[in-house]
């Protein structure tokens, strides 16, 4: 099979793609990876093949389609040789996918995926095991993936009613985010520094969730906070601003509220760190320590644990241990981590990621 997706104003990705066509070679042998004999294969390119990149691009992305259009050549065979889809998802993406099993002698099978947004794009070469994440730092170039028996040369054999012709793609690695980051689908929190996975079909459980927004902190002094999370992302926050608009009183429950509130963009991330004074009602400071029930923290992602651990010091976070702490158990055995607690008492978690 050769196969290639791409996605367009998906999440953090950009606002156009040009997708090249896929074609068959001219004058070239045609193998086809799909049985000519639909009794045999249970169906063409789109129902062995196609549906498994299908899979994987709804999968990678989270997205839900809207609305199809589709073509199909069958160059004279009893069912489809090659298929071409235009997609609109939900939420204003859109999308293309091609594929087509007429491939030449020897020739290994292709499955590409090209998601393009606002602040980058990810190329994606499944079979090979790489990824090239390009953000607005420059290129990152995941590491690929070790040989697995999955690999494999794509050649037409007769398989029994019911079961796919041809191998299938490569499993990928978990999700990525700009500057190489893993997100993990079906994290699941264990203690500090240990992190889960449960199964993908937890994820399943409701149709209605679509994605994370923001994490939010109370604070004392809004303008001190922001001044030290300026600091720490280098970067302005995306809204600075008063909210005494009748709803926001509605939808916290308290009559006539006024919230001075600072808004970042985590780096690296779709997610956004909401930071929140309450200029009425004023409320009353509760204790932060870390262990006590309500309170929460920020885990933030770095590839250089000691350099960041010197500078949030300086910055005026005080660390929670005198150096970075390597975690011993869990799956992230091996990877190190640091507390600290920020200017507005704050907890704050770095782990380091490579």
């Amino acid at each position: 099979m050769t196969a290639r997706i791409a996605v367009v104003g998906c999440g953090w990705w950009s606002t156009y793609a040009h997708l090249p066509a896929l074609s068959e070679h001219p004058g070239a042998e045609v193998v086809a990876l799909a049985d000519p004999d639909p009794a045999l294969s249970g169906g063409g390119q789109g129902q062995t093949q196609i549906t498994h990149a299908a899979a994987l691009l709804l999968w990678l992305t989270g997205l839900r389609p809207r609305g199809i259009a589709a073509f199909r050549a069958d160059s004279e065979l009893e069912v489809d040789l090659a298929d071409s889809i235009a997609i609109r998802f939900e939420g204003g993406a859109i999308g293309t996918m091609s594929s087509t099993g007429a491939v030449l002698p020897d020739h290994e099978e292709i499955m590409r995926l090209e998601i393009f947004g606002r602040h980058g794009h990810i190329l994606l070469d499944v079979n090979q095991g790489t990824a090239k994440v390009h953000h607005a730092d420059g290129l990152t170039e995941l590491p690929r993936l070790p040989p697995r028996q999955a690999q494999f040369r794509a050649r037409a054999r007769p398989q029994p009613r019911g079961r796919r012709a041809g191998p299938g793609p490569q499993r990928l690695p978990r999700r990525h985010r700009p500057g190489g980051r893993p997100v993990r689908r079906g994290h699941v929190p264990l203690g500090p520094g240990e992190h889960g996975h449960r199964p993908d079909t937890a994820l399943r459980g409701t149709e209605m969730l679509t994605g994370f927004s923001h994490v939010g902190f109370t604070v004392t002094d809004v303008e001190e906070a922001a001044a030290f999370y300026r600091k720490v992302f280098e970067a302005e926050p995306l809204v600075r601003r008063v909210y005494d608009a009748p709803y926001t009183s509605v939808q916290v429950g308290y009559p006539d509220t006024r919230l001075d509130i600072a808004i970042f963009q985590i780096p690296g991330s779709d997610g956004l760190l909401e930071l929140i004074q309450y200029l009425n009602p004023v409320g009353v400071p509760v204790d932060l320590e870390t262990r006590n029930p309500g309170t929460a923290h920020l885990c933030l992602n770095t590839d250089d644990l000691d350099a960041e651990h010197t500078r949030l010091t300086g910055l005026g976070a005080t660390p929670r241990s005198a150096a970075p702490v390597e975690i011993t158990s869990g799956p992230n055995a091996g990877r190190r981590v640091a507390y600290f607690r920020d200017p507005q008492g704050l907890t704050l978690e770095l782990m380091e990621i490579r």
